[in-house]
């Protein structure tokens, strides 16, 4: 009987670990990156909708398209063009239907300063925005 259940447990331990083994943090902070890449670019476009509509299922279901046009117009009146950033910090969390990626920025707009966090979901080689937070002493709280 025990021997049974080797039969069934070993199979499932060697998949488990072979999935892990596929996990490469170094692979998923650079695809966070070109994301977040690609983000900065739409958002110095003014392409808000596109941002929003290229964003997880998950983002969506928390803000609503018009909120977030009209939040992220906001944010270049108020700081202007992005300019430049550096990640500040960075974390990878392995779950079993997918990864999530955390980014940590400090960034230069045209008109000052600001503190940016990308929340990110990697599952079936693409990532995409579950969450989004900007903080600059220029933005109304």
């Amino acid at each position: 009987m025990a021997f049974r259940h080797n039969r069934v447990l070993l199979p499932a331990a060697v998949a488990l670990v072979a999935g892990f083994w596929g996990c490469s943090p170094k692979a998923d902070v650079e695809a966070g990156r070109r994301l977040v890449d690609r983000f900065h670019a739409d958002f110095n476009a003014g392409r808000y909708a596109e941002i929003y509509t290229g964003a997880d299922p998950e983002f969506r279901k928390e803000a609503k398209l018009d909120d977030f046009v009209k939040y992220e117009s906001m944010v270049k009146d108020k700081l202007g063009d992005f300019q430049s950033s550096q990640v500040t910090n960075f974390n990878v969390l392995y779950l079993f239907t997918h990864s999530q990626v955390r980014l940590d920025y400090d960034c230069v707009f045209k008109l000052g300063k600001a503190k940016e966090v990308f929340e990110l979901r990697q599952s079936d080689g693409k990532t995409s925005l579950v969450a989004y937070r900007i903080d600059s002493p220029l933005l109304p709280e």
